[in-house]
């Protein structure tokens, strides 16, 4: 899922304007209307998101939401680490049969859809196994969904011939039913049957994320695309206020159907993080979250007690934590009464990413290789992340299998000598000749300060680039357009497999939305495809080498790091607090004590 670089997978609330007019009002505070007995959660937003349709959204803070409204037919365990998928929509994990090429999933009998204006008596209906069908043919539609529909392509059968048919209908021209997909069906009211075209785990992995959520057909048709405006689901929260802002105010679905785990890993018991085990979910009443893009405002509206979780950029991890010399993070002890911080790696990766249709970078080998061997990764996450994450030499996160340590795979040490005898045999000596690049991101603390990190250590070589900040949807827009010619790019994994890394890069990808410096090369995008018919192990991992090294030669895009997640969250009133980074449904397990929050801090 895309990640824009003020942190986090890399997926940006943009909810878009009208839904202003079309909600319920409130009496949204900066305190969240604390009232001392209902339980509200205060998070922050950092940035509208694009939209609150799941078919629609492909944004890591759009996902934010969405996944509170709506829900999927799997899930990933809150507690459990390494990731251990569960059911969710599902009644248990999916059978397999046809030497793993059918799936047969069980639906749960006991979920409603959330009350609404769409339905005929405004009281949600029983959520079946149509709707499992409906929901995953609309996530094919190429109208609907421009950008994630790679998830599934090739995957199940008859679903991409389904694609082709609504694109040569028209938009607007055809109904769902036109289209019987051969490898979906409902066998029967809580039953779904779906035929892969090959042995493979990747499509059950697909149905746990937001853009495969399940959505009711009447709300679809009688919305239309104003459906993003009035999100309805199967999900733990309801939908009950937003503005032009983006600031989300969500209250409890009284009907939800999953239930606090009642496992975890080691430790988890004694931290008291299965002291609610078995209870009905969610935990608290309501969840305010307002929208502020600049990290120090909402950091020091944290540090007055406004809410209850807030994740820290560079600056306020000086003021409030430290790394310690093994290696670890810690509050700082005047803050250790108050608060209690987390530190979680993410399945997420960031790269320099080459415009390619430059006429000077894109016919240059030889200056993207100098870029690449004097780009100071290491000094990067010192300097500007406190040591909050890891270097890659792959753009696949070391959270992920077959990462660059996996396969034993290195990128370019820095090497500035080198970095400037490239530059004189590309035709540029000392950088003369060269014009200003361009460096496009969207605006941010973090955002300028990686570019002045950048641009004092190109200049070492005599590269000079400029930057252009913007607002994050006008970010999305410009380098989907290409006007760009350096770009910090990124991505937060949609499924746990290398393949949703690697295949970012290929020439498939740029019509996806995807692979914004538009690289082709064929013996990539042979090699590509070919992993996702592969089962993991050694004849694959060597086909993710090869691809790792034609990267390396050519040098499309120069592999940065990994992030490590820090953050706070008040010790005094906030419980079950174990940050999931998989599914971001941590909201859906954290309980509140009302009295202490109202009573609150300041730091």
């Amino acid at each position: 899922m895309m990640l824009g670089f003020q942190f986090r997978k890399f997926l940006t609330v943009l909810i878009l304007l009208l839904v202003g007019e079309l909600t319920v009002s409130c009496s949204c505070s900066s305190h969240g209307g604390l009232d001392g007995k209902t339980k509200v959660l205060r998070k922050v937003l950092s940035a509208k998101g694009k939209s609150l349709d799941p078919h629609r959204q492909f944004d890591a803070n759009s996902a934010e939401v969405v996944t509170l409204i709506f829900d999927s037919l799997f899930t990933t365990h809150y507690l459990k680490r390494p990731i251990e998928f569960v059911p969710n929509l599902a009644e248990a994990m999916p059978e397999f049969s046809d030497e793993g090429k059918t799936m047969t999933i069980r639906l749960r009998r006991d979920v409603k859809f959330q009350d609404g204006a769409c339905f005929a008596d405004k009281k949600g209906r029983p959520f079946v196994a149509s709707d499992v069908v409906y929901s995953f043919t609309r996530f094919a539609d190429p109208f609907v969904n421009a950008n994630s529909y790679s998830l599934l392509e090739g995957l199940v059968v008859g679903l991409d011939d389904a694609r082709k048919h609504m694109e040569n209908f028209g938009e607007g021209k055809y109904q769902y039913d036109q289209f019987q997909v051969e490898g979906l069906k409902a066998l029967d009211e809580y039953t779904v049957k779906i035929q892969l075209t090959r042995a493979t785990m990747v499509p059950m992995q697909v149905m746990a994320k937001t853009v495969m959520s399940i959505v009711p057909r009447e709300c679809v048709e009688k919305y239309g695309e104003d459906f993003q405006f009035h999100p309805l689901g199967t999900g733990p929260f309801i939908l009950k206020y937003t503005n032009r802002l983006g600031d989300i105010w969500l209250k409890k679905n009284p009907d939800y159907h999953l239930t606090y785990p009642t496992e975890g890993e080691p430790g988890d018991k004694e931290k008291g993080l299965l002291e609610a085990a078995g209870k009905k979910l969610p935990l608290v009443d309501e969840i305010y979250a307002p929208v502020i893009e600049e990290s120090q405002p909402a950091v020091l509206k944290f540090q007055r007690g406004y809410f209850d979780w807030i994740g820290l950029d560079s600056d306020s991890f000086k003021r409030l934590a430290v790394k310690t010399g093994d290696g670890q993070f810690s509050v700082k002890d005047e803050f250790k009464d108050y608060v209690q911080l987390y530190a979680a790696m993410d399945s997420s990766s960031y790269w320099l990413a080459f415009n390619m249709r430059n006429p000077v970078l894109g016919k240059n080998r030889d200056l993207r290789k100098a870029i690449a061997l004097v780009v100071n990764r290491q000094g990067y996450i010192d300097q500007v992340l406190n040591g909050r994450g890891t270097m890659l030499d792959t753009i696949v996160p070391m959270t992920i299998a077959s990462n660059h340590k996996e396969l034993g795979f290195t990128w370019y040490d820095r090497d500035v000598a080198e970095a400037k005898r490239l530059i004189d045999s590309a035709g540029f000596p000392g950088g003369k000749g060269l014009p200003v690049f361009k460096y496009v991101t969207s605006s941010g603390g973090t955002t300028q300060r990686m570019f002045e990190f950048h641009r004092r250590t190109l200049e070492e070589i005599g590269v000079k680039i400029v930057i252009d900040a913007m607002p994050y949807s006008s970010y999305l827009k410009k380098i989907e357009e290409g006007d760009f010619d350096i770009i910090t790019s990124g991505w937060g994994a949609d499924y746990p497999d290398p393949e949703n890394f690697t295949s970012l890069i290929t020439t498939l990808a740029r019509s996806q939305g995807q692979n914004y410096g538009n690289w082709q090369n064929s013996q990539y995008d042979a090699l590509s495809d070919k992993t996702k018919v592969t089962p993991p192990g050694p004849e694959r991992n060597k086909m993710f080498v090869e691809m790792a090294e034609i990267v390396k030669r050519e040098v499309p895009v120069v592999p940065l790091f990994g992030v490590i997640r820090v953050g706070l969250y008040p010790k005094n009133w906030v419980k079950n607090f174990k940050r999931d980074l998989e599914s971001d449904r941590d909201a859906i397990h954290m309980d509140i004590d009302v009295a202490r929050q109202k009573e609150g801090f300041s730091l």
